[in-house]
């Protein structure tokens, strides 16, 4: 009855606040964050097949960082921008299905769970223009996600959206200060180190502890060649010496004489790996 309807909206609310109080005081950590979306979807739907997905729109992949496969929580893991959660991104609206078996659906999902589910809910994370995750549930049995579900799911990702922008844009700024303080520190060690070989160390070190990167070499050039200075490996010696030619990742930026990005080696057949 209409009673029961307005405490059942001043009850969702009441939630709602508690949520957005809980994600402010997370201080932009994006696990923290996702651990809560899940706590509070948990209060009011079936978790025990849940995704939340952020969308590397690179790459055309869905990063499962949070999900739960009959109840049992998974390691992380990426998967095509596809299926559901694809046309979720497209369309930057929910997608709500009653029986996967019997609807009219617009596209043919990714089965993340042992036996297919019967119904499901996506709903996208959107922040200003952008999609920046989608968040699901999703059960054996149909019919079981309603316009409630659906309307708390989609208070939830609004106010998760807004907080991962935030957190994004405080990494973004953290990582501007990091470099900054680097190039800071290397130009004070400059004035008082006078030995080539430990200066080129020591940037390599810095560079590799400041931005957390797995690996860092410094290449000279030498008799039309570049011959390996220093690093941050265990073992160099199979990289001693490199082309400035197109045969590797190094040589090509040496040959062109500007900055080479590539955002997956492994699709890049220049690339030496390092072990």
């Amino acid at each position: 009855d209409l009673t029961r309807e307005t405490q059942a909206r001043a009850l969702e609310v009441q939630t709602l606040n508690q949520f957005g109080r809980e994600v402010a005081a997370a201080q932009l950590e994006v696990d923290q964050i996702f651990d809560l979306v899940y706590r509070y979807i948990s209060q009011t739907a079936h978790t025990s097949n849940f995704l939340l997905a952020l969308i590397d729109h690179e790459r055309g992949e869905a990063d499962l960082r949070l999900w739960y496969r009959d109840g049992e929580r998974q390691p992380p893991r990426r998967v095509p921008l596809t299926g559901f959660m694809g046309w979720v991104v497209e369309h930057r609206q929910p997608l709500r299905i009653n029986d996967l078996e019997r609807d009219d659906l617009p596209v043919r999902g990714i089965r993340l769970t042992e036996h297919p589910a019967r119904s499901a809910l996506f709903v996208p994370l959107i922040a200003g223009e952008r999609v920046l995750g989608v968040v699901s549930l999703q059960s054996f049995q149909p019919q079981q996600f309603n316009a409630d579900h659906q309307r708390f799911l989609t208070a939830i990702a609004n106010q998760a959206a807004l907080a991962l922008e935030q957190a994004a844009l405080y990494e973004k700024e953290r990582r501007r200060a990091t470099q900054l303080e680097t190039i800071a520190e290397v130009s004070q060690r400059v004035a008082g180190i006078y030995d080539l070989k430990e200066l080129m160390s020591f940037v390599a070190a810095i560079i590799k502890v400041n931005f957390g990167y797995y690996h860092v070499d410094i290449y000279g050039l030498d008799d039309g060649a570049l011959t390996h200075r220093t690093g941050t490996g265990i073992d160099e010696s199979q990289h001693e010496r490199m082309e400035i030619a197109e045969t590797s990742l190094i040589g090509t930026a040496a040959l062109h004489e500007t900055p080479l990005l590539v955002n997956d080696v492994s699709q890049d057949a220049r690339f030496k790996f390092d072990p």
